[in-house]
């Protein structure tokens, strides 16, 4: 898939997502303060405006839907999108997993769960989890090797790749069983996958490539080798924004049965690295976290 047309897709998922992250950590006093009319109008004019063929939100908060809708060619918040880089933070709940269960080391090197891969004695668990063992920005799993400097943030898909691998290889099943049976289902998250054919069976919607300032529609492709910039674990989960609301309130109760609430503290606050940016943050495992105010939107 064309990096044009990837990121035209998922895009609005991830806003959409970042926008559920924001509004349901906040406190229940700003909550209240929250005119979901305005909301509504703000996001119909980024539609109209910005072009946008389809948006889905849900707000949550830890026990209930705050708001919900959905835009242009989007038929319900039930409708899935590729989720790109938002894939990452369901690998990495199911590494967290795996450690609560004693597989898995995060200081442990890669070696150990994949032996003879290249430098695999030179990256730990942790550093593929928050970028920096030093991997390269586009390398795939048949060319990775270590070219950056080790333990500072260099965002490689390929780090998912390899996590992806080593859940394979210590649960036993296909990282698209694993994810299912372990997230997906004890969630009951049923407009969510990890396949093309899953995605498909549940209605996902088309995505767009640019071609020379033309939106263009077209199915999604998936990899069908590992010599891919993105694959599943890295950014080719769907999902829906119902799903995604509930899959966020799993983390603001604690992790609930899914994991436990030192390992949502782990993934957001734990192994974080200060990544330099137009807005800084801090990346965890599979999350970023903003401590700057951000602006607020402006209604156009």
């Amino acid at each position: 898939m064309k990096k044009g047309k990837f990121l035209s897709t998922v895009m609005i998922a991830v806003v959409v997502l970042s926008m559920i992250l924001c509004s349901s950590l906040s406190a229940g006093a700003v909550t209240n303060q929250v005119n979901y009319n305005t909301v509504d109008e703000y996001l119909q004019s980024c539609v109209r405006n910005a072009h946008i063929p389809a948006l889905s939100i849900t707000i949550v908060n830890k026990d209930n839907v705050l708001f919900s809708s959905c835009y242009g060619e989007c038929d319900d918040c039930d409708t899935p999108f590729v989720l790109g880089s938002v894939s990452k933070s369901f690998t990495a709940v199911c590494v967290m997993q795996l450690v609560e269960q004693g597989k898995l080391d995060l200081d442990e090197k890669i070696s150990a769960y994949l032996p003879n891969t290249t430098d695999g004695d030179k990256i730990t668990v942790s550093q593929l989890l928050n970028h920096t063992g030093g991997l390269g920005e586009h390398q795939t799993l048949e060319n990775y090797h270590i070219i950056n400097q080790q333990n500072e943030h260099h965002y490689a898909n390929v780090n998912y790749s390899l996590l992806g691998k080593i859940i394979e290889k210590v649960s036993g099943l296909s990282y698209e069983e694993y994810v299912t049976k372990n997230v997906f289902e004890p969630l009951n998250l049923s407009h969510t996958a990890a396949t093309q054919k899953e995605s498909v069976n549940n209605d996902l919607i088309d995505g767009y490539t640019d071609y020379w300032g033309f939106q263009l529609k077209c199915s999604h492709k998936y990899p069908t080798s590992e010599n891919v910039w993105i694959t599943a674990p890295a950014g080719y989960l769907s999902s829906s924004t119902n799903d995604l609301g509930r899959y966020l309130q799993m983390y603001l109760n604690g992790g609930e049965n899914t994991i436990s609430k030192h390992s949502v503290d782990k993934m957001f606050y734990g192994d974080t690295v200060y990544v330099e940016d137009d807005v800084p943050f801090w990346y965890g495992y599979g999350w970023a976290t903003v401590k700057e105010p951000l602006p607020e939107p402006v209604l156009v």
